[in-house]
């Protein structure tokens, strides 16, 4: 990909924060695109005539999933770095996650030009995002040849009676769980006969428990080979944390993709 020095973003990827910081052009610049350093604050990039806006891939494969970054590269250059003092400013991975959170249609509309190019079909059982999931997917043009369609199981009846899911395992490890949510997701594959699956359960709010506050969720996508999990707490507000995981859980099947090729 051009402009990215993958062999230095991959390993500073823990890093919170990125610091750009203009170089003046000179021989210590020549065919060096990105110079990186690490200071007491975060992660330093230096970038010398190309301007910032050339730093945007590089700063978007720090933060997110690859097949996402090069989807979403030209709408955050403009929205994000263009807009960015030229002596330099400060991007963390919150601000990122944020920006991304506000453009579902966009990371819905990259993951489904994907999913569609790779032949495969998608499919959803989805609890706490209570839809958002399918409503996302739906919203682009096409999407009848990649969603196979989803299961709003928001009750643990309709867990149990539609999804098919084991009351007894709800019982022993919760209904937010881990256990759940990755079951959750390889019913939700067998039921729709799809090549993938996601899943959420999770706490939206107002009121959570001890076990799992508001802002707890749950997320586990599947496919033949493999199967990811991670639990994730948002804040916010209802809406915020739907919204967040609605965001999370399409983030997880592009890493999946990433996977798969």
């Amino acid at each position: 990909m051009d402009g990215i020095r993958a062999d230095v973003v991959c390993p500073l990827r823990m890093s919170d924060k990125i610091i750009l910081k203009r170089i003046p052009g000179g021989a210590v610049m020549e065919g060096c695109e990105h110079v990186v350093y690490h200071s007491p604050t975060g992660i330093e990039w230096g970038y010398g005539g190309s301007g910032p806006a050339d730093c945007a891939r590089s700063i978007l494969l720090h933060f997110i999933e690859p097949l996402l970054a090069e989807g979403v590269y030209q709408v955050f250059k403009e929205d994000v770095l263009v807009s960015m003092p030229h002596a330099g400013g400060e991007i963390s991975r919150e601000q990122v996650d944020e920006w991304l959170v506000h453009r579902v249609r966009l990371v819905s509309d990259v993951l489904v030009r994907r999913i569609s190019q790779l032949g495969l079909t998608l499919a959803s059982a989805e609890s706490c995002t209570g839809g958002s999931i399918g409503v996302a997917l739906t919203s682009v043009p096409g999407c009848s040849h990649v969603f196979a369609g989803g299961i709003i199981a928001y009750t643990i009846d309709t867990k149990v009676k539609v999804l098919g899911l084991d009351r007894g395992q709800i019982e022993r490890f919760g209904v937010v769980s881990k256990q759940v949510a990755t079951h959750m997701a390889s019913l939700a594959r067998v039921k729709f006969c799809s090549d993938l699956a996601v899943a959420t359960t999770g706490v939206a709010g107002p009121s959570g428990g001890e076990d799992a506050p508001v802002g707890t969720v749950d997320i586990a996508v599947r496919s033949s080979e493999k199967l990811e999990h991670h639990r994730f707490h948002f804040t916010g507000d209802r809406e915020a944390v739907q919204a967040k995981a609605t965001v999370a859980a399409l983030r997880m099947v592009a890493g999946l993709l990433g996977d798969l090729g």
